[in-house]
This record gives C-alpha cells, sequence and structure tokens, in this order.
C-alpha cells in the first residue's frame, strides 16, 4: 500500500507562517523535505528555488557570524552595516527555507536579521507567535484534521 501526502504552497511573501494544532502534518512536512535529500527516497520536491530546512544546529554557525557583523558595526541602520550583512548571507538568497517549531532561534534578533537581509523565503511552521519578524495576516495559514483528512 503506498501512502500519497502532498503539500501546496502558493508564497506570495517573504515570510509564511503555518500553524495548526499537534497530529496535523506540519513537522511531518519538514521531515519528508529532509529524507527528499536521500536518494531514491521515492519522496519529490517540486519548487522554482532551492528548498532547505533550517534547525539550530545548521543556524548557529550563521547566528554566530551576525553577531560578530552586529558587534563590529556602530550603526545598524547604516549602509555599510547593510553591506556588511547582504555579503554575508548573499550565499542563502534564492531558497525556499522552512522551519519547524522545535527550531527555537526563530524569535531572535539575529534570525530576524538572516531574513531580512538574505533574498529568500521562509515558511515557518509554529503555533505561538513571531514576536521579531514581520509577517502579513495574509500568509498565515492554518493546518486542519477532518478524520484522516489534512486540508
Amino acid at each position: 500500500m503506498s501512502k500519497r501526502t502532498e503539500y501546496r504552497f502558493d508564497i506570495q511573501r517573504k515570510v509564511t507562517r503555518v500553524t495548526g494544532d499537534s497530529a496535523t502534518g506540519k513537522s511531518e512536512l519538514v521531515r519528508l523535505l529532509i529524507d527528499s535529500q536521500v536518494a531514491n527516497s521515492g519522496i519529490a520536491v517540486s519548487c522554482r528555488y532551492k528548498c532547505g530546512v533550517l534547525n539550530n544546529l545548521v543556524f548557529r554557525r550563521i547566528s554566530e557570524d551576525i553577531k560578530t557583523v552586529c558587534q563590529k558595526a556602530k550603526n545598524h541602520n547604516s549602509k555599510n552595516f547593510e553591506v556588511a550583512m547582504r555579503n554575508l548571507l548573499s550565499r542563502d538568497d534564492n531558497t525556499l527555507f522552512f522551519a519547524d517549531e522545535d527550531f527555537t532561534d526563530m524569535n531572535t534578533d539575529e534570525f530576524a536579521l538572516y531574513c531580512k537581509f538574505t533574498d529568500s523565503f521562509f515558511v515557518l511552521l509554529c503555533r505561538n507567535p513571531l514576536c521579531k519578524i514581520p509577517y502579513s495576516y495574509t500568509e498565515i495559514y492554518s493546518v486542519r484534521k477532518s478524520g484522516r483528512f489534512h486540508f
């Protein structure tokens, strides 16, 4: 027996928030994305952008680099600060990042700067509000479950 699962997103803005109760498939989406990186996994991802998964381990190195740039900058509103951040983070441009709610750095200043200075998109799967990241109320989606169907 084969099980077919499909997630569809039309990303309209830089940050999209996906909410939902436990066991509705939010974390499963992230697990499937990780598994899709393994050859012959049988999982296909169709996207115009490279897809990546953010977690605390991956983000730790980036976070330290962001902190270093912030400490060196005298004025975080200056053009020099913006150029330094873009130079640091441009390697992650044109990526669609997914982050599950176990990504505890989601509400940090460093992650907010990361979102601001990369030309990428972020799908953040979380139930708690995001305090440091600006996002549109039109880009908040909810996963719901009715019997065996999720929508």
